[in-house]
């Protein structure tokens, strides 16, 4: 098995780390470091964090629900997703897709 190649994130202060801005979904709470008062380094204003557990396993819980033509469950988790960010919702798709072929 290859090694994946590893991607770094560059950050303007470890203060980044525990910034609501970075992480999509999160509540925001306002920050005088944040690209909205100014500071061109904020990386919020290029990229955004997705926390990929639960879409994985909705992913999978479609997956099974489709395999056991159950249409309800199917529509139930979908309908969870689509309360989700516009973000998270494409990287829902992605992960289904990703997982869906692992499975063909």
């Amino acid at each position: 098995m290859q090694k994946p190649k590893k991607e770094y994130l560059s950050l303007y202060s470890k203060d980044c780390l525990s910034c609501h801005l970075l992480i999509d979904g999160m509540p925001v709470k306002p920050r005088r470091c944040s690209y909205e008062h100014g500071n061109k380094s904020c990386p919020a204003s290029e990229v955004a964090i997705i926390i990929t557990g639960r879409l994985r396993a909705r992913a999978t819980a479609l997956l099974q629900a489709r395999a056991n033509q159950n249409a309800a469950e199917e529509a139930r988790i979908l309908q969870a997703v689509s309360k989700e960010s516009e973000a998270a919702q494409k990287t829902f798709y992605q992960l289904l897709d990703r997982i869906s072929s692992k499975n063909s």
